[in-house]
């Protein structure tokens, strides 16, 4: 038997295997192809078979899509005084505070009963002693508007869109903003409002720096697989009951690490608010991600 020609054969024969294997790991769809040629009229009677309506026109995307990474805001002391300038006036004078905003070490700024608090890690608070009453006949629409306002003008924060207002108690709403980036959604990214007829009680924000992985693109679900994953996911758990799809958004979602990398991948995901709550499914792989 001729050895050195069977060594070289079976060499190749393992190289040829590991690329299939690495083919099917990293190139191809992560999702079960089964879904796949279903047709979204098809999935539509397969949801309103299982309760679930959709109210809204499902938005299209293209077929493939990145990993992004994320890294959090770090902020010099002389951009932390241009942020506590525009937010609290050309008076605001720092201040020492004996506390932590998330356990973390923070610089503050005061000016005329408000404050300003920048974590280590960037988290922006905003507080304002003057707007805590207003008038209880105070409407969402109106919150809306004077949240607009505040972001527009003391924020700056273009890269952010409006997602609603919602009632915390008589005349008071939580109005929130979510970051994008060219055009998706990043999920992690936030600003959050208390406002009442005076004006914006408090704020929180966090803008996260966003990058696109090269070369990590893959196959996505569509939008009307996203929600067919989602009827799958609650039947599996034993969920019963109607459930309507009141928005449908693309995006990249991950919970904001605490690690020694200061960077961390996100994940391409749609973001469903229905009438049972928010889901975020992966639209790599299908996996229901936790919030």
């Amino acid at each position: 038997m001729d050895w050195p020609r069977a060594k070289t054969i079976l060499i190749g024969a393992f190289l040829v295997l590991n690329v299939a294997l690495v083919v099917h790991l990293y190139l191809w769809p992560q999702f079960d192809p089964s879904v796949r040629p279903l047709r979204p009229a098809a999935i539509k009677q397969l949801l309103e078979a299982q309760g679930i309506q959709v109210e809204v026109t499902m938005p299209r995307r293209s077929p493939t899509s990145p990993f992004a990474r994320f890294a959090g805001p770090v902020h010099s002391d002389r951009e932390i005084t241009t942020i506590a300038r525009r937010l609290l006036g050309s008076g605001a004078a720092r201040v020492s505070l004996d506390r932590l905003l998330n356990a973390e070490a923070v610089v503050s700024y005061r000016d005329d009963g408000q404050l300003l608090i920048v974590s280590a890690r960037g988290l922006i608070s905003y507080e304002n002693q003057g707007a805590g009453g207003g008038a209880p006949t105070f409407s969402a629409e109106e919150a809306a508007s004077k949240a607009a306002a505040f972001v527009r003008e003391r924020v700056g924060a273009a890269d952010f869109v409006f997602t609603g207002a919602t009632p915390l108690d008589l005349g008071r709403y939580r109005v929130d903003y979510v970051q994008r980036f060219r055009d998706s959604f990043v999920f992690p990214g936030y600003i959050r409002l208390v406002v009442t007829s005076e004006g914006v009680v408090s704020m929180s924000m966090y803008r996260l720096r966003v990058t696109l992985e090269t070369g990590s693109a893959r196959n996505i679900l569509s939008a009307h697989e996203a929600v067919l994953v989602l009827a799958n996911h609650r039947q599996n758990a034993g969920e019963v009951g109607n459930l309507v799809v009141q928005a449908v958004d693309f995006g990249f979602h991950s919970p904001i690490y605490d690690t020694a990398d200061p960077t961390w991948r996100g994940f391409p995901v749609w973001r469903m608010r229905t009438s049972r709550g928010e889901f975020f499914i992966n639209a790599h792989s299908g996996v229901l991600e936790a919030q």
